[in-house]
């Protein structure tokens, strides 16, 4: 009884540890021409900005276009993440691991643009918004 009940508790713990949600770090707007665009986050051990090892991104409304991010950390250092890949609306990336410790991020550049060439409706912004563990 005592190895079924362990081995449940296992399963349980690995299970959680996998479906480990994200929280909120910002999100940006991208026009539908190629543009930069900065998430300023908070100071470190706030609500909304935590140690991260991973990102992982989300966009909304209107496809996109990421090229690169560039993560900047609180302790001065940073990423260049090259990411080149297109977005359906309300699509997402896989995690993106970010190299080092678990730090916290003091802003995360982003250049890309919308999806929107040849499309009706010109000027829609295409929204990302971006979550870390």
């Amino acid at each position: 009884m005592k190895k079924v009940l362990f081995g449940i508790l296992a399963m349980m713990t690995v299970l959680s540890v996998q479906a480990r949600p994200g929280f909120f770090l910002g999100s940006v707007s991208l026009t539908d021409r190629k543009d930069v665009d900065v998430i300023h986050l908070r100071s470190c051990r706030t609500r909304s900005n935590r140690p991260v090892s991973q990102i992982k991104l989300k966009v909304k409304k209107v496809p996109a276009e990421i090229d690169r991010l560039k993560v900047i950390f609180q302790n001065g250092g940073q990423q260049e993440i090259y990411v080149r890949d297109h977005f359906k609306s309300f699509s997402g990336s896989r995690w993106i691991d970010l190299r080092g410790q678990r730090r916290c991020i003091k802003k995360i550049i982003v250049r890309g643009d919308a999806d929107t060439w040849r499309r009706t409706g010109f000027r829609k912004q295409a929204k990302v918004l971006f979550f870390g563990r």
